[in-house]
């Protein structure tokens, strides 16, 4: 069977991953690779339920990312977080490079679950080059692990598994005071309840009166709060989460594209397909058969 993180990656591009290194637990599995690229390629990550840290043994310009809501790739640094409900689009030149990776379920690792995990908070344009020591020692000692396990393994990498999360929270959900007055903006318990609704109810209008009134707040105030809260506008907001969830819906061949266009918000295929085609370059369809296995 394969791994939860062979699972959660898809391409259709040829490489070869020489897995040196693995350990799996209860909600976590931790792999080192040899990557072998022998061509330029792409691949899509995603994972609704697991963390995902990669520690890249010699950084460099081999590989990049970006998010749906990018208009370009980035360089990839030592350390790479991609947090669950995200979808990361990979893109290497040929080369080798050496990882370690790290999946795992906040909720199956020891107390983690009794905390509440926001991942939605997370500013993506910061999870592509981590710069912090902690979590890199925490790659390397998990990596360690993986080679060599020592006393209580299993103990040891819960514990480093737990540290690294809250290490994760501090990093990417704490609360930031902004000088810019409070009535400019969205409350954090405001701004929350206004993206639950957006993404509970993707299959549907989503007409902006409605999200502003089920908020307490006017249209205008909603658009103007939002983008100044968020840095764009809720209707991007919105395009974004359809088509995160759209590539996600995409995984499972059993749907028609229709139903997966119907399903994100869109009331006819013509009307998906162009969408998406205009924020991806391909169509659902060859989007399916590039990156869905």
């Amino acid at each position: 069977m394969s791994s939860i993180q062979v699972q959660s990656f898809h391409t259709e591009d040829h490489f070869v991953s020489n897995l040196d290194s693995q350990v799996t637990g209860p909600g976590y599995d931790i792999e080192a690779h040899h990557l072998q690229l022998p061509s330029t390629g792409t691949g899509i990550y995603h994972s609704e339920t697991h963390c995902f840290l990669q520690l890249v043994m010699v950084p460099g310009h081999i590989l990049q990312g970006t998010y749906p809501c990018w208009h370009q790739n980035r360089s990839v640094g030592q350390l790479v977080f991609v947090p669950p409900g995200a979808t990361l689009e990979w893109h290497w030149a040929s080369g080798s490079q050496r990882t370690v990776t790290c999946m795992f379920e906040v909720d199956k690792i020891g107390a983690l679950g009794a905390y509440d995990w926001d991942w939605r908070e997370v500013d993506l344009y910061k999870t592509l080059d981590i710069r912090n020591d902690y979590l890199v020692m925490g790659m390397r000692k998990l990596w360690q692990e993986a080679r060599s396990p020592g006393f209580a393994s299993e103990l040891q990498i819960e514990s480093t598994l737990t540290l690294m999360a809250l290490e994760l929270r501090k990093n990417f959900m704490k609360r930031t005071v902004n000088a810019e007055p409070a009535r400019h903006r969205l409350a954090d318990s405001k701004l929350r309840s206004i993206r639950d609704y957006i993404h509970a109810n993707l299959g549907k209008g989503l007409a902006l009166s409605d999200i502003a009134e089920s908020n307490g707040l006017s249209s205008r105030a909603l658009s103007e709060l939002f983008r100044n809260t968020t840095g764009i506008t809720i209707r991007e907001f919105i395009a974004n989460a359809r088509l995160s969830k759209a590539k996600a819906l995409l995984a499972n061949r059993e749907l028609l594209i229709k139903q997966v266009g119907y399903d994100c918000g869109f009331r006819g295929a013509a009307a998906f397909v162009a969408a998406f085609r205009k924020a991806t370059g391909m169509t659902p369809t060859e989007y399916r058969q590039r990156f869905c296995l």
